[in-house]
Parts: structure tokens; C-alpha cells; sequence
């Protein structure tokens, strides 16, 4: 727990804009003009999320990479629901997506640490 707290403070932190639909998920810079990263649905595998320490982390894989090659994404948000309205719609979206519904363009964005 120490090297959680010791981290959710750290100067490395950079604001990011989490961008998370049926496309998949963004991370753009802060003013949303530069996508520094993008994982569509299928390539990630597991996310979560840690309300009490307002964390929401995701595994994903790259593209053409092995499945067993996984990457960790972690991120500080500025409350508790922020991180549960990523972890619900990111849940909501992998589940859909499963079923091939057809549903609306849903999506939410939040400015967070990265």
C-alpha cells in the first residue's frame, strides 16, 4: 500500500484526457489535440478500478503483439466517480460489445492524471 500512496503523489504524474467509448480508449493530451495512446475494446483484457484511492488501471495488449504480452495502464482520477463511472461504462461497453448489440455512441471523458 505504501508504494500506491508513494506514487499517486509523484511528480511523474502528467494530466492526460481519458477517453473512454465503443471505439475503445483514448489517452489524449489534456486539450484532447494529441491522442498519445489508443487500445480498442478487444485488446483489453481485464480493467479495475480502486475507488477509495480514486485508481482506474486496464490491461491491454498491442496490436499484432502476443496475447500472452500484456500492458498496464494506470490512472488517478479526481474522485471516487470518476472512477466508477470508467470502470461501469467500460464494463458496460466489453459487455456489449460481446453481444454485438447495436447501442448508441456512449462515451465519457474526464481530465485525470496518467
Amino acid at each position: 500500500m505504501r508504494t500506491f500512496v508513494s506514487f499517486q503523489y509523484s511528480d511523474r504524474s502528467t494530466p492526460v484526457l481519458l477517453i473512454v467509448s465503443l471505439a475503445g480508449i483514448k489517452v489524449c493530451s489534456p486539450d484532447g489535440k494529441c491522442v498519445q495512446m489508443a487500445h480498442a475494446l478487444r485488446r483489453i483484457s481485464y480493467a479495475t478500478c480502486e475507488p477509495q484511492h480514486a485508481q482506474f488501471s486496464f490491461l491491454a495488449r498491442e496490436p499484432r503483439a502476443h496475447f500472452s504480452i500484456q500492458y498496464c495502464h494506470s490512472f488517478i482520477t479526481e474522485s471516487a466517480e470518476q472512477v466508477s463511472a470508467f470502470s461501469n461504462l467500460l464494463t458496460f461497453l466489453r459487455n456489449s460489445q460481446l453481444r454485438s448489440c447495436n447501442c448508441e455512441e456512449s462515451f465519457v471523458q474526464y481530465s485525470i492524471l496518467w
